[in-house]
C-alpha cells in the first residue's frame, strides 16, 4: 500500500490523506472537547455493538466526520485517501459516498481516489466482510508491474 501511494504521488502529484490518521485526530479532538478520556473511547470501541458505550462511540464518530472532511483538500490536485479501515469499522461508507458526490461542486472536493488493498480484480474490493461501495467504473486495479514501473520499460 505504501508503494502504491508513493507511486501514485510520483506519477500524478496527488495529496496523500490518511483517513485513519484524520479520523483518530478528529475523534481525539472531539473527545477532549466533550471531556471524555481517550481510554473510555477505546473501551467503547471494544464494546458490544448494541451497548450504550458503542452508541456513544457512534455519536463521537458522527461529530468527528466534519473534521475528517475538512482535512480533504478542496483544490487540485486530487486527494489520495489511504487507510480507510475505520470507515468500514464504524459503518461510514455512506459518508464517503456523500463526499464523493460533492466532487466538482463549489462546496465540494476537487477529486479523490481511495486506495484499498485489492488482490483479485475479478472480485469487488472489500475491507473485512464489507464491500467497498464503488461501481465497476469507479475502480481500477493497480498491478505489481505498474508499481515496479515495468510499464515504462523499453
Amino acid at each position: 500500500m505504501v508503494r502504491a501511494a508513493e507511486e501514485l504521488d510520483r506519477q500524478f502529484g496527488v495529496r496523500v490523506v490518511s483517513l485513519e490518521r484524520e479520523f483518530i485526530t478528529a475523534m481525539r479532538e472531539e473527545s477532549t472537547g466533550a471531556k471524555v478520556r481517550w481510554d473510555i473511547v477505546l473501551r467503547a470501541d471494544a464494546a458490544v455493538r448494541d451497548s450504550r458505550d458503542r452508541q456513544n462511540l457512534r455519536n463521537l464518530v458522527q461529530r468527528a466526520l466534519p473534521r475528517v472532511a475538512a482535512a480533504i483538500p478542496r483544490t487540485a490536485p486530487p486527494a489520495l485517501l489511504t487507510c480507510p479501515g475505520l470507515l468500514s469499522r464504524y459503518g461510514q461508507w455512506p459518508w464517503l459516498t456523500d463526499l464523493a458526490q460533492t466532487t466538482g461542486r463549489a462546496d465540494g472536493i476537487h477529486g479523490a481516489w481511495l486506495l484499498v488493498p485489492w488482490e483479485d480484480p475479478t472480485v469487488p474490493p472489500a475491507l473485512g466482510d464489507e464491500a467497498v461501495p464503488l461501481l465497476p467504473s469507479q475502480r481500477a486495479h493497480i498491478p505489481d508491474l505498474w508499481l515496479a514501473n515495468r510499464h515504462r520499460a523499453a
